[in-house]
């Protein structure tokens, strides 16, 4: 069925449900309950005329150039549209008493109870979902054999030259005992030992999957680095390459994952003794608790950069999903500015399903920071998703050779700083053959004393719970 057709069965819906009136809508005045229906009114007449215009798109030829322009700028009118509906306090109340009762795993008739009772704000918020699945990204077109089997082999080289690598990355994790005197010194982040490491190891990475990384919009974090002082980068998050993307960037972060991630054997290992903090999602008072205690406490006692993605998990349709609330609570009580983070291109390098990523070049955008000191939780989220929405349109329609009026975006948003890392992949190819020779004796070295292995481990981490 059409993604009109749908919209039409689904108009009827809202419009049996419109006589009923005020028993749809939260409890208030007359007066707020007509403005409130009005409102909805005006929003599934815009619905319904994008409805249409989105059916004449999926009608068109997709391969044409144009046509991915025009559903991402579909996709951002449906968006922004959800947004301003959701900021209505009626909907929101019932947006999140829904999403509370869905994560306490209430009983399912309760839902359904409270779905029929707002049952109008439901079918328009149902039709929004709709249309983000229709209009999610086109999966890149299938590469050719000799793209996948060059593809392959820069994997199975990244594979081993990381297994490779281990006993070197692991002594990196005592670099951490000299932090606290260098800091003495004047060394600010991003200038310490274990930051460089992991910004090399990061760069290596990519220039051997044969990755370039393009920064932009670096005047947004001059402070940041050039002062030492912290962040909260967030990020766009569609693909695996995302992390090592930000890591191999300007600043140095530390990573916010699930927990899932730090059980993985080796690499869970390295990401904890690296300093990088794991989140229980599944247990919301967890979370919570190290969101403000262990996360806080590296930001004010250490000036330190957290990277977290607001979306929770990477986006299976290249498109901004919804963003949870944690994040931006953790900004809040911090007091940290919010650094939006635009990563634009990995997704067609690593698309869901795929087990290899390919080679190509990914565009790295720093936003203009948010402040947080005046405004709510709620302020800040939509602040956030708005600008990532408008850069991600943005960034579609210059790629279609679409020519933009003069001052139909806010003036912030033009970004003329560009850097890329040739001169330290460079570098790193350089060091590579070292680094395999000092990786090769470790290893060889240790070889026949892997019963010390996880004593040793035990020793490194309760010494890094010292720093």
């Amino acid at each position: 069925m059409s993604v009109q057709k749908e919209g039409e069965q689904r108009g009827k819906k809202g419009n049996e449900v419109k006589q009923v009136g005020p028993s749809t809508i939260s409890p208030g005045d007359n007066k707020d309950q007509e403005e409130l229906v009005s409102y909805l009114e005006d929003v599934e007449t815009y619905l319904k005329s994008l409805e249409q215009s989105v059916a004449k798109i999926m009608n068109q030829d997709p391969d044409a150039p144009k046509t991915e322009g025009e559903r991402a700028g579909a996709y951002f009118k449906a968006e922004m549209k959800r947004i301003e509906l959701v900021g209505r306090q009626a909907v929101a109340s019932y947006v999140n008493t829904r999403r509370r009762y869905v994560r306490e795993g209430k009983d399912p008739e309760l839902i359904e109870a409270l779905d029929r009772k707002y049952s109008r704000e439901h079918n328009i918020l149902d039709r929004f979902e709709q249309l983000r699945k229709v209009l999610h990204m086109r999966a890149p077109a299938p590469r050719s054999l000799p793209r996948v089997v060059m593809a392959s082999m820069r994997n199975v080289a990244m594979v081993i030259w990381i297994i490779t690598a281990l006993p070197l990355c692991f002594a990196a994790a005592l670099l951490r005992i000299i932090h606290p005197p260098l800091r003495a010194l004047g060394f600010r982040n991003g200038n310490l030992p274990l930051d460089l490491f992991q910004q090399y190891l990061a760069c290596t990475i990519l220039t051997i999957l044969g990755v370039t990384v393009k920064y932009k919009g670096l005047r947004f974090i001059q402070d940041v680095k050039k002062n030492g002082t912290g962040t909260i980068g967030m990020f766009k998050h569609t693909s695996n390459l995302d992390p090592i993307l930000v890591t191999a960037g300007p600043l140095a972060f530390k990573w916010v994952g699930k927990r899932v991630l730090f059980m993985v054997p080796i690499f869970g290992w390295i990401m904890r003794l690296y300093g990088h903090i794991p989140i229980d999602r599944k247990n919301l008072a967890r979370a919570k608790e190290a969101i403000n205690t262990e996360i806080a406490a590296k930001i004010r006692r250490w000036g330190r950069s957290i990277a977290i993605s607001p979306e929770g998990t990477r986006s299976r349709s290249g498109r901004l999903t919804d963003f949870k609330k944690g994040p931006f609570h953790l900004a809040h009580n911090v007091q940290l500015p919010i650094t939006p983070i635009h990563v634009e291109g990995a997704w067609a390098l690593n698309p869901p399903g795929s087990m290899l990523i390919y080679p190509g070049t990914v565009r790295v955008e720093f936003l203009p920071s948010v402040a947080v000191e005046t405004a709510t939780v709620e302020e800040l989220l939509v602040e956030v998703r708005k600008r990532m929405l408008l850069r991600t349109t943005q960034e579609i329609e210059e790629s279609d050779g679409k020519e933009k009026e003069k001052g139909s975006h806010d003036c912030s948003l033009s970004y003329d700083h560009e850097a890329d890392l040739s001169g330290l992949k460079a570098k790193a190819m350089l060091a590579m053959p070292l680094v395999f020779i000092v990786a090769a004796a470790g290893f060889l070295g240790s070889a026949s004393r892997l019963r010390d292995c996880t004593g040793a481990m035990d020793w490194i981490k309760r010494l890094m719970e010292k720093q």
